[in-house]
């Protein structure tokens, strides 16, 4: 790999941390359709760039902040997570 090639895999990957650090703080802050926007353009950000090895850790990634946000649903619409019954 070129260092040309080098230095942009290395912005590229910068910018998918930097934009899913984002897509994090929009979580936090219960503002879910931003948050998703981020989390994709992270995942764009990185999938630009990666191989094969890559792709499974990239992927696990997403997995797991979906999931974050999956459980954040519930709670903005009825007050509950659903591991917490009720209603």
């Amino acid at each position: 790999m070129t260092e040309r090639v080098e230095k942009l895999v290395d912005y590229r990957l910068r910018q998918a941390s930097e934009t899913l650090a984002a897509a994090n703080e929009l979580l936090q802050g219960e503002h879910l359709r931003d948050a998703v926007n981020r989390a994709y353009y992270a995942m764009f950000y990185e999938f630009i760039e990666i191989d094969k090895a890559q792709a499974e850790e990239v992927v696990a990634n997403a997995t797991s902040f979906l999931a974050e946000v999956r459980a954040v649903i519930p709670t903005l619409i009825h007050g509950r997570r659903p591991d917490e019954g009720g209603r």
